[in-house]
């Protein structure tokens, strides 16, 4: 069966699970796909105080289909750049989820199927920037009923969008 067919509790793993060792600057990830997890990218760890910090890390031209989740960026990641990634087929999780402090998403493009396209969902101390987004919103009964362009959680800090492009398509079925 295709990931599309299989029941959400069957998506399992991590495509891409990148943590560091230690503290760590200027790493690049480019040109992947995953087809198939739970979710497709992890950058830094979940847990506070184990391993490395990313900073500079650049996220370039990558692609998640078919995933309940897209990208996950922790609290290990700052001051970094995913920059003109591609999200189809989502299988009604979050696309690209960023947590970091003074982080940049840029051109980013998100097919129907999504729950969430880019969430926020805790305040950071530095203002994460988000550029020219193209976020496909399609409702799907099952998988995403009310699909979310952009969430932000904000703490009063400045959050910057510019130039969002939000399509809302009724005839997809998601």
């Amino acid at each position: 069966a295709t990931p599309a067919q299989m029941p959400l509790t069957t998506m399992k793993g991590i495509g891409l699970d990148f943590t560091l060792q230690n503290d760590n600057g200027l790493q690049a990830v480019e040109k992947n796909s995953v087809w198939g997890f739970e979710w497709g990218y992890r950058f830094g760890s979940t847990e506070e105080g184990e391993d490395g910090f990313f900073f500079g890390l650049r996220v370039e031209q990558c692609e998640a289909s078919h995933c309940l989740n897209g990208m996950d960026f922790t609290v290990k990641v700052r001051d970094s750049v995913c920059d003109n990634c591609y999200f189809e087929m989502g299988l009604g999780g979050t696309a690209i989820r960023m947590v970091g402090d003074g982080n940049t998403i840029s051109n980013p493009h998100f097919s129907p199927g999504w729950k969430v396209d880019i969430d926020i969902p805790e305040p950071t101390t530095l203002n994460p920037v988000i550029v020219n987004p193209t976020c496909g919103l399609g409702r799907n009964t099952t998988a995403c009923p009310s699909p979310i362009g952009i969430r932000v959680r904000s703490d009063g800090n400045m959050r910057t969008i510019v130039g969002g492009y939000f399509i809302v398509d009724h005839t997809t079925g998601g």
